[in-house]
Order: C-alpha cells, then sequence, then structure tokens
C-alpha cells in the first residue's frame, strides 16, 4: 500500500525517504505556499463592491490588492440612501474607481469592513450582509465587468456564469442601468 498521495514522485513505498513534490508553480513567502497564476484575481486592475440593502440603500467601497496579493476593502464606504441609487450610482463608482488601483500593506487584522456595517448600523458582518444584494464592478483587460455575488452563509462567491461585460466608454446610464438590474436579480432581503 502506498502511503503518499497521487501525485508525489521520488520515493517508492517502504522506501523509508520522504517523495519530492512534483515540479509545480509555486512561490513561497514567510512560510506561505500560493501559485503564481492567480487566474481571474491577476487581471483586476481596480475594484468596486456594492451592497443593496434594498430600503436602506446601497453600500460602497473600493478595494485594492496587499503586497501579497489578498483583495481587500479600503476607505472610504460610501452609502447611497435608496431614493439617489438610481441616479448617483454610476458616477459613485466611477470615482471610486480611481482609488482602487494601488498596493497597500498587507494587514494584521482582518477588521477592514467593520466601518461598512458599523455605517449601516449593525452588529456584525453577518447581519449587514444576510439581506443584502452583492455586486463587484471590475476593470479588466479595458473592460468593466459586473459579478453578482452569491451568498454562502459566511461570505460572497463570484458568479462568473452571470458576469456583463461593459466597454469602458459605455455611457452611464447604460452600465448604472445594468448595474442595478443585476443587483434587483440578486436580491434576497
Amino acid at each position: 500500500m502506498n502511503r503518499w498521495p497521487i501525485g508525489y514522485t521520488g520515493g517508492k513505498c517502504g522506501s523509508g525517504r520522504r517523495p519530492r513534490l512534483p515540479n509545480r508553480s509555486v512561490q513561497t513567502w514567510r512560510g506561505l505556499r500560493y501559485p503564481r497564476d492567480r487566474g481571474y484575481h491577476a487581471m483586476i486592475e481596480r475594484s468596486v463592491c456594492l451592497y443593496d440593502r434594498g430600503p436602506d440603500g446601497l453600500y460602497l467601497h473600493p478595494s485594492a490588492f496587499t503586497h501579497m496579493g489578498v483583495l481587500v476593502a479600503i476607505p472610504p464606504f460610501v452609502r447611497l440612501v435608496a431614493e439617489e441609487k438610481t441616479e448617483k450610482v454610476w458616477n459613485t463608482v466611477t470615482e471610486l474607481l480611481q482609488l482602487s488601483g494601488r498596493r497597500i500593506p498587507h494587514p494584521d487584522r482582518w477588521d477592514q469592513l467593520d466601518p461598512l456595517f458599523h455605517l449601516a448600523g449593525c452588529k456584525n458582518w453577518r447581519a449587514f450582509a444576510r439581506s443584502a444584494s452583492f455586486c463587484t464592478v471590475d476593470v479588466v483587460g479595458g473592460r468593466y465587468v459586473l459579478t453578482p455575488g452569491v451568498w454562502d452563509g459566511k461570505g460572497y462567491a463570484g458568479d462568473q456564469a452571470r458576469a456583463v461585460e461593459l466597454a469602458l466608454d459605455e455611457s452611464h446610464a447604460v452600465c448604472a442601468e445594468a448595474l442595478l438590474r443585476l443587483l434587483a436579480s440578486n436580491f434576497t432581503g
């Protein structure tokens, strides 16, 4: 019986020496291993997250990559009341996208979203996100990519199958309509 998982090479069963890992593209930083090719996240140039909480309003924040390549929320955190979200949503998104294209130091504490749910008057992340519809607006390869998120009980996972791509020179009205339609189709609260 082979006691090493499939994919290891270099050692025979019972030889007493540990087999070598196959040659994979891996980087090591402070003992953490992660693949060099990050797929979609490696292509994101700028990113803004939106949370639609229905009558409570629309909450937005830009995101930035840390030096380790993790996408995290950064200030400012903005709230648009329900009455003004149709008029101001895309202008606010484009302003926040301008703030998101930088690298930041990797955080020691993971409390970046605390100001967001305090702005909404919620006690914690679960209370804030449970009744919200989520979407990201990313700039990828010279296009806007609007990706709705699906709530999995702890956070949101991007639904790439329903993502919408728009040209960067598309009119603000068309972009805002596509974004609000995605948020409305994803609303759970």
